[in-house]
């Protein structure tokens, strides 16, 4: 038997914390090709927004799936915790203590053909064999969809990468200038403050 991990935000999928900003090509480049990959891995460097990215991505596609999962990989340290962090997402362990995560992990996913499953921050896992684990959950559950966020891709010959960048100029602004009026409320750049942001 072991113990679980300290919880963090995994869980079902609930409602986005602040306004969306741009990104409308990097959704439709999730979604394509149409026919869809069971597994898409969005890569950038940290703080680009890959996890917001996947959040929306799960908020604008909900009636695609029967549930969205959202499940942060910092929780496990070890490949070998992440059946158990995927686990607690879905309320299996609430006793805290599982006797064969993968296995009872397994189980649950087939009983969720339509599930989306987003596995966030996998980076730190991947040269210790992440890509191993999420091949034996596709195998086994061949109808539930991984979207997965990471610095780096898996490497699996079946994983769609999508390479995340930078929001334009006018999306950044419009963030900042949000960001702002959270402290400043009458803050509203115009003209040449507006360009100076840019």
């Amino acid at each position: 038997v072991t113990s679980l991990p300290p919880a963090r935000s995994s869980g079902f999928l609930r409602a986005e914390p602040s306004r969306f900003f741009g990104r409308g090509e990097d959704l439709a480049r999730v979604d394509a090709p149409s026919e869809g990959s069971r597994l898409v891995t969005i890569v950038g460097p940290g703080g680009i927004g890959k996890t917001r990215l996947a959040m929306r991505y799960a908020a604008t596609r909900r009636g695609s799936f029967g549930s969205a999962w959202f499940c942060d990989m910092r929780d496990a340290h070890a490949p070998s915790e992440m059946a158990r962090v995927v686990l607690r997402a879905f309320g299996g362990t609430r006793g805290g203590q599982v006797l064969d995560a993968e296995a009872t992990l397994l189980h649950t996913l087939a009983a969720r053909p339509d599930a989306l499953v987003i596995l966030d921050n996998v980076e730190h896992l991947v040269a210790r064999g992440a890509a191993a684990v999420v091949r034996r959950w596709s195998a086994a559950a061949p109808d539930v969809r991984f979207l997965v966020t990471s610095r780096v891709a898996l490497g699996l010959s079946r994983e769609r990468v999508v390479e995340l960048g930078g929001v334009s100029a006018s999306d950044a602004v419009e963030l900042f200038v949000e960001r702002v009026r959270e402290r400043i409320v009458d803050f509203s750049p115009e003209g040449a403050e507006r360009a100076s942001l840019a």
